[in-house]
């Protein structure tokens, strides 16, 4: 089942294997997972379609350079 949904979520996304596999972990061991990255690169995607195929609850919110912990808590 696992390697299923690894397989469905990372196909199309190129070389995003192993992020798909850190999310899909994350997911199981309850955790959340931070992915810091450039942008276009397929992150926010991947993490959606795990999220889809677990049936979970996805929360993203876009950090930048001036970005205070307040608006997060």
């Amino acid at each position: 089942m696992i390697i299923d949904l690894v397989e469905q979520c990372s196909q199309g996304l190129v070389e995003r294997r192993t992020l798909v596999e850190a999310i899909i972990l994350a997911a199981v061991a309850k955790e959340h997972v931070l992915v810091i990255g450039p942008p276009g690169t397929a992150k926010s995607e991947a993490a959606r379609r795990v999220a889809r195929g677990l049936g979970g609850r996805y929360f993203e919110y876009l950090l930048g350079k001036f970005s205070e912990p307040a608006e997060l808590f």
